[in-house]
């Protein structure tokens, strides 16, 4: 199936088709564990009142932590990441306990426009 359909003299439009591959291909792009670091940091500033002030700068002085002991799961400061899943939990205080503590967040890694990846809020836990 061609890229590109001829509408008119030389007026040539992507195809459906050509899209749906494009959304597609951008979907299947790898995340690196150095992916995580500048995502969560994207999300803290397109997310400024659902977490601490304090916390943009505490994220970028963490230390990235694999816990192999938890199947590879990442832990930077309060956030706990699956790369696998693409997902990541903030928890207030670092606390990791049997289920989440109140004011814990969640969400997914998600590619925005420009191809770079960001963390999305998906929910949250108030009690």
């Amino acid at each position: 199936m061609s890229r590109y359909l001829l509408i008119g003299p030389g007026i040539f439009v992507i195809t459906a088709f050509a899209l749906a591959q494009d959304r597609e291909a951008k979907w299947n792009k790898e995340m690196a564990e150095k992916d995580i670091r500048p995502a969560l940091l994207r999300m803290l500033s397109a997310y400024p009142k659902l977490f601490p002030a304090s916390l943009q700068e505490a994220t970028e002085d963490a230390p990235l932590i694999k816990r192999k002991e938890l199947n590879g799961l990442i832990d930077i400061g309060s956030f706990r990441c699956d790369l696998a899943k693409r997902v990541f939990a903030y928890s207030p205080g670092a606390y990791w306990g049997p289920g989440y503590a109140d004011g814990s967040t969640l969400g997914r890694f998600v590619l925005n426009q420009d191809s770079k990846w960001v963390g999305k809020v998906i929910g949250s836990i108030r009690k």
